[in-house]
């Protein structure tokens, strides 16, 4: 059985929804219903497979925050992908709490942003966009510490 949503998280919910489609429309992101979750909406930055990562985006409630984090599965990945992912999380990770290493996920960057209750629909959107922007920030910053890797 899910959480139940307050008014408030389910109209936040429905801003951040809204906006994941309209990132997919411009051709961003890839966006569908079936990525949401009880507590996160998921994205994806590459249209083809093998997924082996998604961004979250979420609500919490109890601290007043939107948040967006970069997630690894590495459920299925080759030798070389689990290799590149092991290096990014072990050397580039900025991610408030310690995963549980035996789960076939790791959290690896984490972004926030403070909301007040019943913020209107123009700030909810602005706040996504920065989370937006700081987590292409963190992934032009990775791109280059792998090129240079390499």
């Amino acid at each position: 059985m899910g959480k139940e949503f307050t008014a408030e998280e389910k109209r936040l919910r429905d801003i951040i929804i809204e906006w994941a489609k309209e990132k997919a429309a411009q051709g961003e992101i890839e966006f569908k219903e079936c990525f949401c979750r009880e507590k996160h909406i998921s994205y994806r930055k590459k249209p083809e497979p093998p997924y082996h990562y998604v961004y979250e985006i979420g609500i919490d409630s109890e601290k007043n925050k939107l948040y967006l984090q970069l997630v690894f599965n590495y459920t299925g990945i080759s030798d070389v992908t689990r290799k590149i992912c092991d290096h990014i999380y072990n050397n580039y990770r900025y991610y408030p709490r310690k995963d549980d290493l035996t789960r076939d996920y790791r959290r690896v960057r984490y972004f926030d942003a403070n909301i007040e209750k019943a913020e209107d629909k123009a700030a909810i959107e602005q706040k996504m966009e920065q989370l937006f922007s700081q987590m292409k920030e963190y992934e032009t910053f990775i791109i280059y510490h792998l090129r240079e890797k390499s």
